[in-house]
């Protein structure tokens, strides 16, 4: 008898699983169909024998006022409407030009080793300054690490403010446009 209950008890549980499992699924499916009528409330199907047809109205776009009719070259065609269209530029500018200016004052970027009065030995990234490094009088005072920058091209140019007449001189010379950030701010308008 126990075995029949027990088997009875197994049976009804496995009948309240697939219950629920049904349910569950009802409702996925409800709002699966309602996200979807929620998507695109102007799409219906259309049964047409064997075949099912989704048949969509197209609404005027309400920045274009009416709709326009594109007419497409078939050969020529990317698939792409004028609007989408962008010119390749005809030559594309190295990133390096784009910091060439820096290298009227300073050298190109380097790793360099700076051995302390204590011991220590600190290696950095970064570009000299050759104005400074060529002052004798400076390197003396504060050490060949004062004129070793760290900083990325902002914080050069910040430093190029001190030597902006000889930038501007060099600048010049090279055909090179003067960056607006090394300009002093006295000298803007």
């Amino acid at each position: 008898e126990e075995s029949q209950s027990s088997s009875t008890q197994e049976q009804s549980s496995d009948d309240d699983d697939r219950t629920r499992q049904n349910s569950k699924s009802k409702g996925k499916e409800k709002r699966t169909a309602k996200r979807a009528q929620q998507r695109s409330p102007s799409l219906e199907e259309v049964d047409a024998g064997d075949m099912s047809q989704e048949i969509q109205e197209i609404a005027p776009s309400s920045r274009a006022g009416s709709i326009a009719e594109v007419e497409i070259d078939e050969e020529n065609s990317d698939g792409l409407e004028e609007n989408h269209r962008a010119d390749i530029p005809a030559m594309v500018i190295p990133k390096r030009q784009h910091a060439e200016d820096l290298l009227t004052i300073f050298s190109e970027k380097c790793t360099v080793k700076f051995c302390h009065t204590d011991g220590r030995v600190e290696t950095l990234k970064g570009r000299w300054c050759n104005e400074c490094r060529s002052d004798e009088k400076l390197i003396r005072a504060h050490g060949k690490r004062k004129v070793f920058h760290l900083g990325l091209n902002s914080s050069c140019r910040q430093h190029i403010r001190s030597h902006f007449e000889i930038y501007k001189m060099r600048c010049e010379e090279k055909g090179i446009k003067v960056h607006h950030h090394t300009v002093p701010p006295g000298l803007t308008k």
